[in-house]
């Protein structure tokens, strides 16, 4: 398994803070030595967290997880918002 976090917030000019809301494209197959790092290996995008909110210091979490991260084929998603799933 592999973790990997993005910082998606900063500061306005004024010192305010805010949520950088740009898309993160992120293939569904990252393959470690292609891009010339250290660490060997084929990683496959299984899960993914998402926060939703105006602020960092308030806010929502909602989790994606793929229903077959087996296949590269599958792309069927749940999402799990509190009690909805």
């Amino acid at each position: 398994m592999l973790t990997i976090q993005f910082q998606r917030a900063g500061c306005d000019r004024y010192g305010n803070p805010v949520l950088d809301r740009r898309e993160v494209a992120y293939p569904l197959l990252l393959d470690f030595k292609k891009i010339g790092t250290m660490m060997t290996g084929r990683y496959q995008l299984s899960s993914v967290i998402e926060h939703v909110g105006l602020v960092p210091q308030m806010g929502h979490y909602k989790a994606y997880k793929r229903l077959l991260p087996e296949s590269l084929n599958s792309n069927a998603w749940v999402e799990a918002n509190d009690d909805i799933i």
